[in-house]
């Protein structure tokens, strides 16, 4: 931890303690407020088959303190659910120790590929990206008829309005001459079977596909083996390790109050004012 100390002898006594009492106050505050973030951010997101998930993650149980704003969960009669780029996925399984989601259109089923909004699936790069082994399909909507011969081809009602020459095509294509488009990732071994046999992309659907996210775990694992509780700072955008007790939370991990001062310590908005006497000390990195 990064530290930077200043040793100062307070020139005006009344002044210092006046100082000292009010970010006394300030400080109870914030750890009231840490407290109970820790206390919320032990629980576990459960819904379903998945179990047990916590940071990066929130939802649920756990407050938006518990996790990275753009990874919300949720439960909707047991199904869970995570919304990325204004689609909605239902969530197949969570591996943390690999930091791979997999996930499935909630729009499409096995028997159904005529989604109500055309939205293609992207990623926010930020947060996500594709595992590999994964290609585009598009599927075009209202197209020409074709003077060939195309097996995989599909008919969709859509909000009342009747889609004819539905076709899939590798890649990730726009409408062309079509009226709508649509673009997914499958798994680069299914695109064969399914341009064949058009039943197939039902099945290779419900089985989803994998992205990984792109949050990085150690400060979380460092935080944990200082018994803290992973969690994400709003107001500065950041992973912030909340600590129980007496304990300031901050970006490192916990440090017991006893282990700074004798007589206390000042914390928020990103520092620590540790007190020792009549000299007091700067810590950076507590929030």
């Amino acid at each position: 931890m990064k530290s930077l100390f200043l040793h100062l002898k307070p020139p005006f006594p009344v002044l210092f303690h006046i100082i000292l009492s009010s970010c006394f106050i300030h400080f109870r505050a914030v750890l009231c407020n840490n407290t109970e973030w820790y206390t919320s951010c032990t629980n576990l997101f459960n819904c379903g088959g998945i179990t047990g998930v916590d940071y990066p993650f929130w939802g649920g149980d756990r407050p938006q303190e518990c996790g990275h704003a753009g990874l919300e969960l949720t439960c909707e009669n047991d199904i869970p659910t995570i919304e990325i780029m204004d689609v909605k996925y239902r969530v197949l399984e969570i591996d943390p120790n690999n930091q791979i989601l997999r996930i499935k259109r909630q729009d499409f089923s096995i028997n159904d590929i005529c989604p109500e909004n055309f939205i293609n699936t992207t990623l926010d790069s930020n947060l996500f990206e594709f595992s590999s082994g994964y290609v585009n399909l598009t599927i075009q909507y209202g197209c020409p008829p074709l003077n060939i011969h195309v097996p995989a081809q599909l008919i969709c009602q859509i909000n009342r309005i009747t889609y004819q020459n539905c076709y899939i095509i590798p890649g990730a294509q726009g409408p062309g001459t079509c009226r709508a488009s649509i673009f997914f990732p499958i798994p680069s071994t299914a695109f064969g079977g399914i341009s064949q046999e058009l039943s197939l992309l039902g099945q290779v659907i419900e089985r989803g596909f994998e992205v990984r996210w792109k949050m990085d775990s150690t400060l979380c694992n460092e935080c944990r083996n200082s018994s803290g509780s992973c969690g994400f700072d709003l107001k500065s955008n950041r992973f912030t390790c909340l600590c129980p007790g007496n304990q300031p939370s901050g970006y490192y991990g916990c440090v017991t109050v006893s282990a700074y001062s004798e007589l206390g310590v000042v914390g928020g908005n990103g520092a620590a004012l540790v007190f020792r006497r009549n000299k007091f000390l700067f810590v950076h990195g507590f929030d």
